[in-house]
């Protein structure tokens, strides 16, 4: 019976542990890997490939494995694991970004694209919110590729690319807040706006920000 790499057949396995488990504390690795290595006529019984070497890995592994839960279990670990999952996901949504092929053509089939996705929207016609953007918005089409408005949260300028990726559809009103889908209350906006609106009316944002303003400007007057 023949061994690849690290990987063995159970019979291996098993045999190895039962091995170890007459006397871990003189049965070593080494000891565990020469005996398996004479009954199934490996030709190495020691180095990186041996049966001794896998236990030990294993064992390292399960160690290290209850550390880490020990770990997470404290307020210091549980703080720490969420920064790590937050570069993590910042680094992965920004590779994907970069990525990601340009699905769409033109600036409309991405609009096409994001409505879909809108909810309460009833099958309403994109061209419907373009007119409406057009007319009420400030809404300029510069080419096929790079329409313009403002950002109905912070007024700068949102600069629409075939792409999108500074670009999400808003309920200025919530959905979850009773606003509807209408043409009036669905606007592209800036990526970063609408996370931090989140599902805030627009009146409890410009409270929340006018705080965090004059919480900033007091602070760093000291």
């Amino acid at each position: 019976m023949a061994s690849t790499g690290n990987r063995y057949s159970d019979e291996v396995k098993d045999f190895a542990r039962s091995i170890y488990k007459q006397s871990p504390e003189t049965n070593t690795y080494e000891k565990v890997g020469i005996a398996v290595s004479e009954k199934f006529d490996f030709p190495k019984a020691l180095g990186k490939s041996t049966i001794g070497d896998w236990i030990k890995n294993g064992a390292y592994a399960k160690r290290a494995s209850e550390r880490n839960k020990e770990y997470r279990s404290t307020i210091e670990g549980m703080i720490n694991k969420r920064l790590h999952d937050f570069k993590d996901k910042q680094k992965m949504r920004s590779d994907i970004v970069e990525m990601l092929p340009n699905r769409h053509e033109t600036v409309l089939e991405l609009i096409r694209d994001r409505l879909k996705d809108v909810k309460g929207r009833n099958r309403m016609l994109a061209t419907t919110y373009i007119k409406y953007w057009e007319e009420h918005r400030g809404l300029e089409k510069i080419s096929d590729t790079e329409w313009r408005l403002p950002c109905g949260i912070c007024g700068d300028e949102v600069i629409i690319t075939p792409k999108g990726a500074d670009m999400q559809l808003d309920h200025i009103t919530p959905h979850s807040r009773g606003g509807t889908s209408e043409p009036s209350n669905i606007l592209p906006i800036h990526k970063k706006c609408n996370q931090s609106k989140t599902n805030m009316t627009l009146e409890e944002y410009a409270e929340l920000t006018s705080k965090v303003s004059k919480y900033l400007e007091k602070k760093w007057q000291k």
